[in-house]
Parts: structure tokens; sequence; C-alpha cells
């Protein structure tokens, strides 16, 4: 990272804290720090759930491009789709059919499905979503992961944390950068990337999932701008606002501390990418 007042942020929101020095924040978060394999079981690779149909005919359904208004039967969340996917509550792009003589690992991939998915290869220049849920089952696939769970409120309480700016900068640092813009994760990265336990059977896990509970309906209706575009999303900050909300943090100066925070991590290179119009909008000199 290039601002270290960014990085030591990141730090400490490791070790359980808040920490931002030019707003004077140092807070303890009322919920540990845990790996995502610790809250929900990660979802098979796409190896195993199938192919496109033409591709090389791996796993145990064959899949199609579902059109609007198709009824999916074995819906998936194959790819990215940065335009169709702008809200938290998405539709899959994909609907599959079984491969004749697979009939084992189709039982065993019917398992795996789930309404909560995480993106595995993360465009903050064109997606907006780095969780993001299904009304249906899925599968996951090439682009997206399924988070298995049978807790709704859990999933909605790290569905809006993963799209929280404090998400998004811990993401930026935890996954592969090697293209500017572009985060990956790998399955086996997923298991391990930080998150606030909001399983925890404490007061503070039970706040935590109340106040997602409570606000999720209304977020699940905004519509957000790409990533690198948080520092002047309207419906991001309320999702950051929620999200300090959860975690018992909604103070007016964690507020304005989030709000220098987006303007950094827009900023970064790794997350602007270069890109001519983000950088004239941040006021940043190409």
């Amino acid at each position: 990272m290039r601002s270290h007042y960014l990085a030591s942020t990141l730090g400490s929101l490791l070790d359980g804290e808040l920490r931002f020095a030019p707003q004077g924040i140092d807070i303890e978060l009322p919920l540990s720090m845990t790996a995502l394999g610790e809250v929900f079981e990660i979802g098979p690779t796409h190896h195993l759930i199938g192919h496109i149909r033409g591709k090389e005919a791996i796993g145990a359904f064959t899949f199609d491009r579902a059109d609007p208004g198709d009824i999916l039967l074995y819906p998936a969340m194959w790819t990215a789709d940065s335009n169709m996917k702008r809200r938290l509550i998405v539709r899959p792009s994909y609907d599959g059919e079984p491969v004749v003589g697979r009939e084992a690992e189709q039982r065993a991939m019917l398992g795996k499905r789930s309404t909560m998915f995480i993106s595995r290869v993360f465009s903050m220049l064109s997606h907006s979503l780095l969780s993001a849920m299904t009304q249906q089952s899925a599968f996951g696939g090439r682009s997206w992961t399924a988070l298995v769970g049978n807790d709704e409120s859990v999933k909605r309480a790290a569905l809006l944390w993963l799209n929280s700016i404090l998400a998004l900068v811990n993401v930026t640092a935890y996954g592969q950068t090697t293209h500017s813009g572009r985060a990956t994760l790998g399955v086996k990265a997923i298991s391990g990337l930080p998150i606030p336990d909001f399983s925890a059977n404490t007061a503070a896990g039970e706040r935590a999932r109340a106040v997602a509970d409570r606000e999720f309906e209304r977020l699940s209706e905004l519509e957000l701008r790409p990533a690198s575009y948080a520092w002047n999303d309207p419906s991001r900050h309320q999702i950051d606002d929620v999200a300090l909300e959860m975690l018992g943090m909604d103070t007016p100066a964690a507020r304005s501390a989030l709000d220098q925070i987006r303007r950094l991590w827009c900023r970064e290179p790794s997350v602007h990418g270069g890109n001519r119009r983000i950088m004239r909008e941040l006021g940043i000199d190409a």
C-alpha cells in the first residue's frame, strides 16, 4: 500500500481493533477476527461443479447462459457479469443440466449450493460486489465461490461487512494483485480471509446480526457503483455506516475516519489501476 496510514489501519483491523491515527480513532472490535472458513463452509471449485457447454467436459453439470425470465432448475453464479450485479441480491447467470452417468457427483454438488457467494476475481474498476446473495440456492462457478451456512442472519451480517470499505481494504492486501485494479482469491485462500466472527454466540454477535437483519432489506435495494468509486458512492457509504453500527462503532468520529479511509483506498494504484477517469475525479495527476 502506498499510504502507510491505510496499511496501519489494516494491520490494526487484523489485530481486532480499528485505529486511524489522523482521526485519533483507537477502538477495540467487540467481535474477534476469525477466518471466513470458520464462519462458512467454503464451496467447491468450478472443476467439480461442471463446465460451460462446448468446453472441456469436467464436473457434474453442463451449464448454459440463462435468459431473462427463464425458470432456473440448476442455477449457477458462473461469471462476474459486472453490469448486472450492482445490488446485494443478484440473479444467477447460468443454468445447468446434469451430465449423464455422474449422478453421485451431482448429489454431492447439490449439497454444496448456497444463497451467498464471494467473488474470486474482484475487479475494483468494474465490479461492485465482493460478495452477493441469491434468492434461491445456486452453485458457485468460475468467478464466484459459494459460502455455505444455515444461519441467514450470519449471512446478512457477513455480506454487508464484505461489501464495506474495511473489507475492501482487507481483500486488496490479502488477495493476489498481479493485475493492477484486481484482487484474485483462490478457493483455498478464501477460507483464510479475515472477517469478524458474526456467528459468535455473544451479546456483540447478537447485536451485529440484529442490525443486519433490520437494515438488510433497505440496503439490498441500493445500486452500487464499481468499488473503485467507493469514495463518492452514497450507497456504499450507507453500507459502511451499517457495518460500523453492527460493531457498535457508529460514532461521528468513526464515520469521519471511514470517509478518509475510502479516499485513501481509492487513491491506491492497486485500486484505480491507472484509470484516467477515476484519477481525474480523485484529483490525481495522470
